[in-house]
């Protein structure tokens, strides 16, 4: 066991004591996932995991292949092998300790604890966590419509250690965070290296748990003394080489926006969002990236992605019927995606390269805990070459 599954364990186990010791008897229960709770409903515990399988056949263009350096290998992985252990206790005090495995080694996702309905605060987090930026960057793995999330995510960042605060006022939903530039495990110690992000969307129209939905929103962070900064993308396919990258540039400063929407009416769905990240350079001249994604879906046996107010985001697809190999057949549903990033900025010399990519997608999901995917992504790197990538998922989570 390493150090990281050592200390992530103890720290599970740590900060659920307090509730096993108030709660006495717990009830055990499946609910999308195991769940124990207590007879008066004061202590809430949850143990999860997920595992994701990618199988990818991919191909590019002669001179494509050249210019970037890295041969089109077809190839599978585990994308994502997560476990977590998260509760909650007199609905006033929480925690999540989860680990991923994939790739090798225990790696850091969402570790914290935290105190929610506070009076005009809502929910207080400390600790390893997603900086609220971005709809399809704060939707779930789990619950995004294609393998892999749109280009303009390359440009926000995921996970850092830090402080964030949540809360709705009635249709409004707003969040705030100070974090650091914190590595896989969490770890972050600099006097200057910080940032603050924030997100505010709205959602006008929510009507049937998302069936007919209009969803706004905008974001901003700044990105204090990182020293060094680099965007780099593959062509959504994980097992890709990079298409884009700037290189490590050093920077002072980067401050990104982001502006974000979405549509739904019954069984469709409409979703676009725009990042642009402008860089204060440290020496040279300073520098705009920017990215953009338009997608659509449609359920053809009807359901709908539903509305997660509580993330202002996208949650778990739920078929009317669930697979059973005896004539339920399931959610079956169409996408389309066109996204763009921009790595170029003439006026800072920067030449990272401009990628456009067309995805198409048929989803499969046997039920709401069980789901395949299949993608299929043509590229198309200005200035050099093509390349195209049939990609498929194979998840489950509990």
């Amino acid at each position: 066991m390493t150090k990281t599954v050592r200390a992530a364990a103890l720290a599970a186990l740590a900060m659920s004591l307090p509730a096993l010791a108030a709660a006495g008897e717990l009830e055990a229960g499946w609910s999308n996932g195991i769940r124990f709770k207590s007879e008066d409903g004061s202590v809430a515990l949850k143990i999860g995991g997920r595992v994701q399988t990618d199988v990818v056949f991919q191909s590019a263009d002669d001179q494509l292949e050249a210019d970037l350096g890295d041969p089109f290998l077809d190839g599978n992985e585990f994308r994502r092998i997560r476990f977590y252990f998260a509760g909650v206790m007199n609905d006033a005090m929480e925690f999540k300790a989860q680990l991923d495995f994939a790739g090798g080694r225990a790696k850091v996702k969402d570790v914290w604890v935290g105190l929610r309905n506070l009076p005009g605060v809502g929910q207080i987090l400390i600790g390893h966590m997603y900086e609220p930026q971005g709809l399809d960057a704060l939707t779930s793995d789990k619950y995004n419509t294609f393998v892999e999330k749109s280009l303009p995510t390359f440009l926000v960042a995921e996970r850092r250690a830090g402080v964030r605060a949540t809360n709705q006022f009635g249709k409004v939903w707003a969040s705030a965070m100070v974090s650091r530039n914190s590595d896989d495990f969490g770890h972050a110690q600099s006097d200057e290296s910080y940032n603050v992000i924030g997100r505010l969307a709205v959602a006008p129209v929510n009507e049937d748990g998302g069936r007919r939905l209009l969803h706004l929103g905008v974001s901003a962070s700044r990105r204090n003394k990182p020293g060094e900064i680099e965007y780099s993308a593959d062509a959504e396919n994980h097992l890709a080489p990079d298409f884009v990258s700037t290189g490590a540039l050093p920077a002072d400063a980067a401050n990104v926006i982001g502006v974000e929407g979405a549509f739904g009416y019954e069984q469709f769905g409409l979703q676009a969002e725009w990042i642009q990240s402008q860089i204060e350079s440290a020496g040279g001249s300073d520098a705009t990236v920017a990215g953009f994604s338009v997608q659509a879906s449609v359920f053809l046996t009807g359901e709908n992605h539903p509305y997660d107010t509580g993330e202002a985001a996208f949650g778990r697809v739920k078929p009317r019927e669930n697979y059973d190999g005896k004539g339920a057949k399931g959610a079956w549903e169409l996408a389309a995606r066109f996204s763009s990033l921009d790595l170029n900025d003439s006026g800072a010399s920067l030449a990272g390269g401009k990628l456009d990519d067309i995805t198409v997608g048929l989803n499969w999901y046997l039920s709401p805990t069980f789901r395949w995917t299949a993608n299929w992504v043509h590229a198309d790197l200005d200035g050099s070459g093509q390349g195209n990538a049939v990609l498929f998922r194979f998840a489950s989570d509990f």
